[in-house]
């Protein structure tokens, strides 16, 4: 799905229940208390920030920008925000690519206990690609960075 090392890293985490929030931070005496910066009570965990965090809006106007760009509304279930769309095709690629992005952009700004701006997840997706096509350029795997999609996502952004 990505070439990106620090993403590839971050969904590892994600899947094997080892990515740093509240909660784990607070068992290792890092943090002063377990709980959500954006909610009461609530205990700062992947799939409550992912999912059920008052932040986790996110994937609504995900879901929206996402149909305006490329003609097709995604409906994400719990299961695949966090693991991702588990149809193989050349769209759930980005899709999932994009997913991940989302992920990794509401944690980074729940670890800042930052409030995000969707403007700055669209910013996020733009750099990333950029960087995917450098990695595939200096691999000299343009073929790669074609076929997994990022070539024709970042010919719509180019249209935004």
């Amino acid at each position: 799905m990505t070439k990106e090392v620090k993403l590839s890293v971050f969904q590892y985490k994600i899947v094997h229940s080892i990515l740093y929030t509240n909660k784990i931070l607070h068992k290792m005496k890092k943090k002063d208390n377990p709980y959500c910066p954006f909610c009461t009570g609530v205990e700062h965990t992947i799939t409550h920030l992912c999912f059920s965090c008052s932040v986790a809006l996110l994937w609504t106007e995900f879901a929206c920008w996402y149909h305006s760009v490329c003609k097709n509304k995604p409906v994400l279930t719990k299961t695949e925000i966090i693991y991702g769309v588990l149809t193989d095709s050349p769209s759930c690629l980005i899709l999932n690519h994009l997913i991940l992005i989302g992920k990794y952009f509401l944690y980074i700004n729940a670890l800042e206990d930052k409030k995000y701006q969707f403007t700055d997840f669209i910013t996020l997706v733009k750099e990333n690609i950029d960087i995917e096509k450098y990695i595939a350029v200096m691999s000299n795997n343009r073929t790669a960075f074609k076929k997994n999609g990022q070539s024709s996502l970042r010919e719509i952004f180019s249209l935004l």
